[in-house]
């Protein structure tokens, strides 16, 4: 992929990917996904990330990693630790804006 490949424009607005595999790597590492709140309930996320799955294939890579934040953390921060907001997002009793659109995603938590 060159830098061109990181950028979709969507009307007015962009939505933003990064590849950061070497031409030596075997992994595609993806840091973020954004798409712009008006362009959100569409699917471009979830197009966006399945695309990424689409580019490991092609590319005969062996995996997709990457990191996500936990923005809704900082409302549990008194009564949970990470591990354990994290694992109540992915058992589905709590919810987080980015940890739960991956895991509807197919992604899975890493240690």
């Amino acid at each position: 992929m060159d830098s061109s490949d990181g950028v979709s424009l969507l009307g007015s607005s962009a939505v933003f990917f990064l590849d950061a595999v070497s031409t030596y790597g075997n992994t595609l590492y993806v840091v973020d996904i954004c798409v712009s709140p008006s362009y959100r309930k569409f699917g471009l996320g979830k197009w966006l990330m399945f695309s990424m799955y689409d580019v490991v294939a092609h590319k005969g890579l062996e995996r997709l990693l990457g990191g996500g934040r936990m923005p809704g953390y900082h409302k549990k921060v008194n009564d949970l630790t990470p591990e354990q907001y994290l694992e109540d997002v992915v058992k589905g009793e709590l919810k987080d804006p980015v940890i739960t659109f991956q895991l509807r995603c197919g992604r899975t938590p890493v240690q």
